[in-house]
């Protein structure tokens, strides 16, 4: 079950969330935020998360999966966060998996828990927000 699972993810998710680096972290939140949204949308991959939420604690090998997904996720999210703290658009210290979390929570729990069927607006919200908090420090580590 864990391979079908983690074959589930791989292909739901593919490189949508890779961003370009646009100079302007604004940007890069918002297309990471859009292409978490993207993945939601597509029947597989709310299908995928739904199964991961649902089972993923039981099952030591899903745990590792998950995990090693989402630290594939922050590894592309880090040289942006790094790339924005030089050019002075956060402040030193921010932890890019912080701002990753609350930038997709909102999508995931929307979706989800919610049942609701977002738009990229709702997406761009989901972004602002985590980086306006980002901005205010609160991610700093």
């Amino acid at each position: 079950k864990a391979e079908l699972v983690a074959e589930a993810l791989r292909a739901s998710a593919d490189s949508r969330l890779a961003p370009p680096d646009t100079d302007q972290i604004a940007d890069d939140v918002r297309h990471m935020s859009r292409a978490v949204l993207a993945t939601m949308r597509s029947r597989a991959g709310v299908a995928t998360v739904r199964a991961l939420v649902s089972g993923g604690d039981s099952a030591p090998e899903l745990v590792a999966i998950i995990q090693a997904f989402f630290a594939e996720r922050i590894a592309q999210v880090a040289p942006l966060v790094a790339r924005a703290v030089r050019r002075g658009q956060l402040p030193p210290g921010t932890d890019p998996d912080l701002l990753f979390r609350h930038a997709a929570a909102p999508i995931y729990y929307r979706t989800l828990i919610m049942s609701e069927t977002l738009t990229e607006a709702d997406a761009d919200v989901a972004a602002d927000v985590a980086l306006a908090a980002a901005r205010a420090g609160v991610f700093v580590r």
